[in-house]
Parts: structure tokens; sequence; C-alpha cells
């Protein structure tokens, strides 16, 4: 029988930098140390300690007569690490640029209002890549070239009207709606995230901070 090591991902949670892995997305699991040779089994760091409780139990109930049926939620508790802590629990959330000319799904460059700009940021609901050597200077602000639909999460058109989200921030600004997912990690591969299993997939509803942990559902 082989080891596993489970943890939870959620969409838009992540490291764009790692260079081993296809889904730069963290996996926060029950403990590193179960690891026999750390460095080599997660190169890229993206396993992070904060997974506390076993997953509450799925269920499922059906009424045949009239063919209604209901689904439990899936609740995780969080250790509020440093690490953790930062991820899913900021009061404040700084701007960094604000974008100046609208986006289609696809678009590769992106015009806004501030330099030196580098890395990965939200803008709406999407994670996307700036590449600050690729900074030129054009009419009302600058223009980098941009990688779309970072860390799972979906490409769209950004647009820069009235009603339009033309902010962008550096961390997550918004996590309910957010695909999360339960994985099991086999501990006998060479790089933890090269063949993990997805065990359940749902969507973030509720994040509430408790003692001596932190719950979300």
């Amino acid at each position: 029988m082989g080891r596993y090591l489970h943890a939870i991902k959620v969409e838009g949670l992540g490291d764009v930098s790692a260079s081993t892995a296809t889904d730069k997305r963290y996996r926060i699991c029950y403990g590193r140390g179960l690891m026999d040779d750390v460095a080599s089994y997660d190169p890229d760091g993206l396993l992070l300690d904060g997974l506390l409780m076993w997953p509450s139990e799925l269920s499922a109930d059906v009424d045949f007569r009239d063919g209604r049926s209901t689904l439990s939620s899936q609740s995780f508790a969080l250790r509020a690490t440093d690490t953790t802590r930062g991820l899913f629990y900021r009061l404040r959330h700084s701007v960094s640029a604000r974008l100046i000319a609208a986006m289609t799904a696809s678009q590769t460059t992106i015009d806004v209002d501030t330099a030196s700009l580098d890395g990965a940021y939200t803008l709406e609901r999407e994670r996307i890549v700036i590449d600050g050597s690729s900074q030129s200077t054009i009419t009302g602000g600058y223009r980098y070239d941009v990688t779309r639909a970072a860390l799972s999460t979906l490409g769209l058109a950004h647009g820069v009207d009235t009603t339009d989200d033309i902010e962008i921030f550096q961390t997550l600004h918004t996590l309910g709606g957010r695909v999360v997912q339960l994985v099991r990690i086999p501990l006998d591969e060479t790089v933890a995230y090269a063949s993990e299993e997805v065990l359940w997939t749902g969507v973030l509803r509720d994040v509430a901070t408790g003692t001596p942990a932190s719950r979300w559902t």
C-alpha cells in the first residue's frame, strides 16, 4: 500500500516562479516533515504546512419521489501561520496599478498607469504575470507583456468603463467563489506534484476565523 500526503489547493494561490511544476498552485498539507527528502520532493516549495484536520465527510441525500438531492459542504481547518494568514486573511489590499485600456480575454499586453511592475498580480478574479523587463512608455502610462490565466484562474476580458474594476493588486482580494480541490499526493514519486490525484473539487463559499485554527468551507 502506497504512502500519501493529502493537501488542498485554491484557484489563484501559488507561486508563478515555480520551475518544475505544471500546476504552480500551493498545496496546503498536514506536514512536509513526512517526506523523506524535502529538497528533492518539493523543489519549488509549493507544499505548505497548515492543514490541521481531516476534511469533514461529504454526504448526499436523494429523494426519488420528487427528484430532489441535497449535498453537504466540505470544511477544512487551517493553522493560522505567518504564511497561511497572508494568503487567506488580509484586511487591506494595496493597489499596485490601474488598468488604462480595455483587454480581451486572450490579449498578451497590458496598459497600466504605473511603472516598475513585475511578477504576479490580480485583475478582477484573474491572476496575471507581468514581465517587468518588457516595460515601454505609452501615452498616459506603461505597456507590458503579460501572461494570462495564471494559477488555474480563467482569462477574462477587462474593461475600463466607469463600472469596471480597473484596480490591480499583488494579492487576491476576492476568495468567495474560487475553485478549491482536495488532492492526494503519493510519497513514492520523485517530485511531489508530478502525479497527484484530485479527490474532490468544490467552490470556496466562506472563510471564518476561530481559535486555535482558521476554518474555511
